[in-house]
């Protein structure tokens, strides 16, 4: 039933992203076996220096297109995930978290640099990341960590930069209707196995990525009364249709989602019961979260990459350490996957250095959440407000930005200079606009969101890389991915929207050069 890519693609890397050898394993079913068979050796550098209070571990476990409200105990009525939701009870739970973008490659950039996509500039498939950027990966290995990444996807792709700082990273190159669970996480148990001192992991598990296709009996965990008559890929294909799905088609390929997401926590849960296991988990941070979240056509669109709604951006993030965390802290302050990578180094003692980061450490939030809740309350309800701007943004087809700030979410469309305006309270489906009844809040959000694209001096000291060539294998991965479209000439392959973002939006062209844009809007 389920496919197995025929190699997966590893490169050992020096801590300045140079890539020291570049080799294919074949046979990755045996993969599947490490699963089973690490376990026997696994942390036994519990005894010989593995972690320790000087120096915690980290395991980062980021899982494709996972949003909130399908999260077992952060946002889902269903149990779509009985290990996450263990995971939340024993840690914080931020359950108003938003992705700078809603696709991966500017998303996690933002996660591992602390960097708004208009910043670190990765904000296309044509763009790579400058070196002077540092990645987390980077400032761990020269504090002495070991460190590997174990990513399935080109979106994380080399020539991005994701493969800096890291001692391993390992890209598997999936397409569509692979299973990837089972090979990522053979990885991950492998490389730990070895390690004989502090390490930061990250694991990015794929498998609820759409094409929906849950390995039996995983796609009858969340039965629909519709069936198909062609196959599920098929069908999830409809998407690209011009015709919108029907209500029983788009609820089934919600249940196969809802079965990739309880698939995948499978996975989660091998990595957390070997830390239980090897007494390890009071030495390493756990952070799960989503990269972005999933549309089925709540504003016309299926998957993710095109809008900035809250299917789309609004994704979990749990943040476990016992011993050191407040256990099933709920947090309700909005707060910016821009703010991970400071508040991850502030929570392991080591604070960032220099200013090459616009994220604000949550810590501070964290800690005045849990002195201000009641007794016995989960939740604290102490005023505070966002460390860092609720800023999401793509540029995939149209030029999106969206500004939150409290309850209220503010969308711009820089093409046609026109907002639409959201109470989450009340409205957390975004149906109701409200930017005809509240002309003066929108008002106040449209120069908000602009303020700050005109407010982000690393955005121009950081120098914009052009990627000339993506590598073959990628690009056409990135194409059968549905990342990539033939031109209009039909004889060559471009990335969907503009090749250069940053110059080629009139408005934010405007906004960047310090011009009264709002003074040359339309009007709300």
């Amino acid at each position: 039933m389920t496919s197995r890519p025929p190699f997966i693609s590893q490169a050992l890397t020096s801590s300045d992203g140079r890539t020291s050898l570049r080799h294919r394993l074949a046979a990755p079913c045996c993969l599947v076996v490490l699963v089973l068979s690490a376990g026997s050796s696994l942390f036994t550098g519990c005894s010989r220096g593995f972690g320790g209070r000087d120096r915690p571990n980290l395991l980062l476990i980021s899982i494709d297109s996972l949003r909130a409200d399908r999260t077992d105990g952060v946002g889902s009525p269903l149990p779509t995930g009985p290990r996450v939701r263990r995971l939340a009870q024993e840690g914080v739970i931020f359950r108003s978290a938003t992705a700078a973008a809603p696709w991966t490659t500017p998303s996690m950039m933002t996660v591992l640099t602390g960097l708004y996509p208009w910043s670190h500039h990765v904000r296309d498939h044509d763009f790579s990341l400058s070196p002077q950027v540092p990645l987390l990966s980077q400032r761990l290995k020269e504090a002495g960590y070991a460190t590997a990444a174990i990513v399935p996807s080109a979106t994380l792709g080399e020539d991005y930069g994701f493969a800096r700082g890291f001692d391993l990273y390992v890209n598997g190159h999936y397409g569509h209707q692979e299973v990837t669970s089972p090979a990522m996480a053979g990885q991950a148990l492998s490389w730990l196995d070895r390690q004989g001192g502090p390490f930061f992991c990250w694991i990015h598990l794929w498998d609820p990525h759409f094409n929906y296709l849950p390995p039996h009996p995983y796609d009858a965990s969340f039965p629909s009364d519709f069936r198909p008559a062609e196959n599920r890929y098929q069908l999830a294909e409809l998407k690209n249709h011009e015709s919108p799905l029907r209500l029983e088609e788009v609820r089934f390929l919600e249940s196969q989602y809802e079965g990739e997401i309880l698939y995948t926590d499978r996975y989660v849960g091998d990595l957390l019961d070997l830390l239980d296991r090897r007494r390890a988990r009071r030495d390493t941070l756990v952070v799960l979260l989503g990269d972005h979240g999933e549309g089925f056509q709540e504003h016309g669109w299926l998957t993710h990459t095109m809008r900035v709604y809250e299917e789309m951006v609004h994704i979990p993030l749990i943040l476990s350490w016992p011993g050191h965390l407040p256990q099933g802290l709920k947090i309700d302050v909005p707060v910016s996957l821009v703010d991970l990578q400071p508040t991850i180094l502030d929570l392991l003692g080591r604070p960032p250095q220099g200013n090459m980061m616009e994220g604000r450490s949550l810590k501070p939030l964290i800690e005045g959440m849990e002195k201000a809740k009641p007794e016995g309350a989960p939740t604290g309800q102490a005023p505070q407000t966002s460390p860092s701007p609720i800023v999401s943004e793509t540029v995939r087809q149209a030029s999106l930005g969206s500004l939150r700030e409290g309850d209220w979410k503010y969308i711009l469309n820089f093409d046609s200079c026109r907002g639409e305006l959201y109470e989450l309270s009340a409205d957390p489906a975004e149906k109701r606009n409200r930017v005809d009844a509240e002309p003066r809040r929108a008002a106040v959000l449209r120069s908000a969101l602009l303020e700050f694209y005109r407010n982000r001096p690393l955005s121009s000291r950081i120098p914009v890389v052009h990627l000339e060539n993506l590598r073959t294998p990628q690009f056409e991965l990135l194409r059968s991915l549905g990342y990539l479209q033939t031109d209009r000439f039909g004889d060559r392959l471009a990335p969907i929207g503009r090749t250069d973002p940053l110059h080629s939006d009139p408005l934010l062209v405007r906004v960047r050069d310090g011009e009264d844009a709002g003074a040359r809007e339309r009007p709300l």
